[in-house]
């Protein structure tokens, strides 16, 4: 269940894609992973506040 988070945390913060994902095989991911709130709630129940804190500041970039 953690490497679902850890990919739903990165694909959140921009570090990784679904492509790249992919590449390294079978992925998992929470249901409703595209809600920063999903992943939030995990990281804090794990009590990894740090990561609360970057998914709570996060602004993703403006699309054009």
């Amino acid at each position: 269940m953690s490497e679902a988070y850890e990919n739903s945390y990165k694909l959140l913060m921009g570090e990784t894609t679904y492509e790249e994902l992919a590449q390294e095989g079978m992925f998992l991911l929470p249901v409703n992973h595209e809600d920063p709130l999903v992943t939030l709630e995990y990281f804090e129940q794990i009590e990894d506040y740090e990561k609360c804190i970057k998914i709570r500041d996060y602004k993703k970039p403006k699309q054009r």
